[in-house]
């Protein structure tokens, strides 16, 4: 039997203990434990609070973004990856949405010291995880706090829970050499469907002269114009035309209007000749491109009887499916571990990781700078690749080449011309001591420094746009932690442990930027600094006896500096644990019952710095209770998990913004009030062991509700939207449903007049954006030297609003609008002024009107976001040879396919707002990504 040992440093140290054979035909002992400050405390008390996820669940993948591999590993942990890029934040939903107003996200800590995880834009840009800078190669394991009895000691950051993440350390004696390359290469997963009949016009009418009206509907970029593939001749931007430049006629293209004008000034015919008016279905796909990345990381290690060390180096090479966008980042790491004469252990880590993201993508948005605003619109005869010299003919940096020029810019142009650039230094430290005074008696010191400097460069060439500018952030982050610990054990079966100590956060931050985007051409420079001092007390006391009864009992306090004459409140946790199957006489088959459960009260992440509390109000606080099983069976080769939950979330956040005079941009009214409950299920089984050939299936199964149970004064509050759709918390209901106008019904059915839908004048519930429930299904099998891994995630209700699927409506680019020739009957009911009552609707009218009218009602553009989908595919192969070289090699696949109710392009509806994340809105957001990719690991 091997045991693996799950270093994970909490508040200062935390580490897990799980005892699993080699061949996993065990899935969960009851040995299992969890060390606080070093102190062994069973897991048996908080077993459904932990989901641990180790280096063997995730090392036969590579990503840029460690954070997204961690989908679909967690019972009750729902992960979201934004599709802005290889840079793009990982969102992660853990038991429900506890604040109202502010952020919803578990603090995250490495290797025992809590970082910065997101850096906010005044230019509005993702700038990613900063747990990301740490490269997943160098990843022991990751562990989740669900709940506030595991993630007590974090205090008032505990609420939304904890990720916990452990570095590699030396381990196995001697020189070691790991040598990790990764290929990958990524594709977008999933286009919006367009219809290919008719391009661009209106009822059937279209010839280009200058794209800005001059002809006969150029002016416009609606898709209601003439069919398409028929063998219509019409002029058009990219037929050739006579222009005239630097003193002679040349061929040019239709949209080189300048070029014309010359001709025409000058004597000369600039008429287009007419071209095939023929289809282009790929001309969105052909902006897109494959996105390749390259990784290599080599780590070396040293291992004596003192202790060890270990040294990597990683370097990345990516890019992203959007042109001319790319990400390099080199990494440095190190870790180690020494004790001296066996009373004094000293440990720590570096991390230093400098990255550069050439042209980093716009999360989202309807503005002419994002590309994806384009698509919706882009004329269904438009080549993509006609658009791809961008300036006009003579007009070089001076007037871009378009299709159209009303509306949209070339798509080419805000890639080529329109960059944003991101540098980022991040350096980050631990270090440690722990000095045993007595046996069983330690004193302990951990510290942490991490320096962030990030600066963004926006370049825009594009004419009668005035958003070049930049904008630097500089971190620094110290933290001192000292305990103690005392460990007890009277007679053979009875352990008593406490442990107590103190932590200071000393955290500087100063912001500088230049010409906010999208405004005025007068330059603009704002600065700020912030200091931020946070001092906080812990302590815990456990008990355990003849491996039948846990129990723990933990409290901490935090005190900020900024908070003036505010008491800050004790956060108290309790959990115990019966182990029933020492204490009772089980049946043979159970080899394992667990019962466990425990209350506590937490705080709900720290205050923001710009914003005002005043003496009224009251700190947010998170109370949990929680009730859990396990059963093991056949020698826990069949795991079965249960866990329920129920938060009541107090003084959750309502922001208000204030006046700037006030030295704040808002303030916070503590008045809300929310409750989450919910249900955790896993069944784990390992059907199949053989000596040469095991198969592990895991299934889980999770849900939440949540309600807002007080506003205080408000009726509602409003969070997040797009267009005239907006995510709203209202008393009794979820906190996060989407509000918007709805279609005149009657009995279910749509009323229509003159054939036309109509609108209810009410502002009307379109849905919760949370899912009813999630399952994922993971299968792992060994069959000799292969590896064979599948993970499917489904995802049941929910549902998010698409401006995407609105405009391509109403523009006539959708699939849906395609059968257009004899007109549209909507399906409905029409008010029959004969029979006094309403009938079905018989009206035939034209297509353009009718979709017109139907886009412009909210509710048609609400999808619904239940979905099942194949995450991940992998299969490895070892080779072993000259006895110390192992060779694995793996080929897998990430979000490989998706089936959807709907036929919107995006499934994440995630969006990005005011440097928050929110679900429940597709804002024009990059489609996601598929990826396929060849791994090598060499260990020597």
């Amino acid at each position: 039997m091997i045991k693996y040992f799950l270093t994970v440093l909490l508040i200062p140290i935390l580490v897990f203990s799980i005892n699993a054979q080699e061949n996993d035909t065990t899935l969960l002992t009851k040995d299992s434990s969890i060390v606080f400050l070093n102190i062994t405390e069973h897991l048996n008390t908080i077993y459904s609070e932990i989901e641990i996820v180790t280096e063997k669940e995730f090392d036969h993948l590579y990503s840029v973004n460690f954070l997204s591999t961690l989908r679909g590993k967690m019972n009750g942990v729902e992960v979201q990856t934004g599709t802005w890029g290889n840079n793009a934040s990982s969102f992660f939903f853990i038991r429900g949405e506890k604040n109202i107003s502010s952020s919803n996200q578990p603090i995250i800590v490495i290797d025992g010291i809590p970082i910065t995880n997101q850096i906010s834009s005044t230019f509005g840009f993702d700038f990613g995880n900063l747990a990301n800078d740490w490269n997943l190669d160098d990843i022991e394991s990751v562990s989740v706090l669900k709940g506030g009895q595991a993630a007590s000691l974090y205090g008032n950051q505990a609420g939304n829970g904890a990720i916990i993440i452990q570095t590699k350390k030396a381990k196995e004696k001697g020189l070691h050499i790991d040598f990790n390359t990764s290929f990958l290469a990524s594709q977008i997963a999933d286009f919006p469907e367009f219809q290919n009949s008719y391009g661009q016009g209106s009822y059937g009418q279209f010839e280009y002269f200058d794209g800005l009206g001059g002809g006969i509907n150029d002016g416009i970029d609606y898709n209601w114009g003439p069919p398409l593939d028929i063998g219509l001749m019409i002029t058009q931007f990219d037929g050739p035309a006579a222009g005239y430049i630097n003193g002679e006629i040349v061929t040019v293209r239709g949209g080189d209007v300048w070029a014309r004008e010359q001709a025409i000034l000058n004597g000369f015919d600039s008429y287009i000749t007419p071209t095939p008016w023929v289809s282009h279905p790929n001309n969105m796909k052909d902006y897109f491109k494959t996105a390749m990345t390259y990784a290599n990381n080599l780590g070396i290690s040293w291992v004596n009887k003192y202790g060890g060390i270990r040294v990597s180096y990683t370097n990345v090479q990516a890019d992203n499916v959007s042109p001319n966008s790319s990400l390099t980042k080199n990494t440095i790491t190190t870790n180690l571990d020494y004790t001296f004469f066996d009373r004094l252990n000293i440990f720590g880590s570096i991390n230093n990781t400098i990255l550069e993201q050439s042209n980093l993508i716009i999360p989202g948005d309807y503005n002419d700078l994002n590309p994806m605003a384009i698509f919706p619109w882009l004329g269904r005869q438009v080549d993509m690749n006609s658009l791809k010299d961008y300036w006009q003919a003579g007009q070089k940096d001076i007037q871009f080449f378009n299709y159209n020029y009303s509306f949209q810019p070339n798509p080419w142009s805000l890639a080529y011309e329109n960059r944003h650039d991101m540098n980022r230094n991040n350096l980050f430290s631990s270090y440690g001591v722990k000095l045993d005074v007595l046996k069983g008696f330690s004193i302990n010191y951990i510290g942490g420094y991490n320096n962030i400097n990030s600066e963004l460069r926006i370049d825009n060439n594009i004419p009668n746009y005035n958003n070049s500018g930049k904008e630097t952030y500089d971190e620094k982050n110290i933290r001192h932690n000292v305990f103690y610990n005392f460990d007890l054990k009277i007679g053979k079966n009875h352990f008593i442990n406490h442990f107590a100590g103190f932590y200071k956060n000393i955290k500087e931050h100063k912001k500088y930027y230049t010409n906010l985007p999208f405004e005025s051409s007068i330059e603009t420079v704002i600065s700020s600094k912030n200091n931020d001092k946070t001092t906080g007390y812990y302590g815990g006391l456990s008990y355990s006896c003849y491996n039948i009864l846990y129990s723990q009992f933990t409290l901490s306090k935090d005190v900020f500096n900024i908070i003036e004459n505010v008491k800050t409140p004790i956060y108290p946790a309790l959990s115990v644990g019966l182990e029933f199957s020492s204490l009772l006489k089980v049946p043979h088959i159970i080899s394992q019952l667990n019962l466990h459960g425990g209350y506590s009260k937490v705080g709900l992440n720290n205050v923001p710095i710009n914003t005002f509390y005043s003496n009224n109000n009251q700190f947010p606080t998170t109370s949990q209770n929680t009730l859990g099983y396990v059963i093991g069976f056949i020698k826990n080769r069949v795991s079965v998990q249960g866990n329920w939950y129920s938060n009541m979330t107090e003084n959750s956040p309502v922001v208000v913004y204030v006046s700037g005079v006030t030295g704040y941009l808002s303030t916070y009214n503590n008045i809300g009030k929310v409750e989450n409950k919910g249900f955790e299920f896993n069944l784990a089984m390992v059907p199949i062991i053989t000596k040469n050939i095991s198969w592990k299936s895991e299934f889980t199964y999770f849900k939440n509700r949540n309600k807002v149970v007080d506003l205080g004064n408000f009726a509602a509050i409003i969070n997040s939207g797009s267009w005239n759709v907006n995510v709203q918390s209202r008393v009794g209901l979820p906190v996060s449903n989407l509000y918007g106008s709805q279609f005149l019904k009657d009995e279910d059915q749509i009323v229509f007049s003159n054939g036309l839908p109509r609108q209810d004048n009410n502002y009307a519930v379109l849905g919760d954006v949370n899912p009813d429930y999630i399952m994922y299904f993971s299968n792992n099998l060994n069959i000799y030297k292969f590896k064979i891994s599948l993970l499917l995630n489904y995802s049941k209700g929910g549902v998010y609003y698409s401006p995407f699927f609105w405009m391509s409506t109403t523009a006539g680019s959708s699939y849906h609008t395609v059968d257009r020739n004899r007109g549209v009957v909507g399906q409905g009911v029409m008010w029959d002024e004969t029979s006094n009552s309403y009938v079905p609707n018989n009206i035939l009218v034209n297509a353009k009107d009718y979709y017109n009218y139907m886009a412009d009602v909210d509710e048609y553009a609400i999808m619904d976001a239940t979905s099942l989908s194949i995450d991940e595919i992998s299969i490895s192969y070892d080779f072993r040879f000259m006895e110390k070289f192992n060779l694995t090699c793996t080929l897998f696949g990430t979000n490989i396919y998706t089936w959807a109710k709907n036929h919107d392009y995006n499934q994440s509806n995630i969006q990005f707002n005011y440097n928050q994340f929110y679900r429940g809105i597709n804002d024009f957001s990059l489609p996601s990504t598929r990826t396929y990719g060849l791994k090598l690991k060499l260990n020597i």
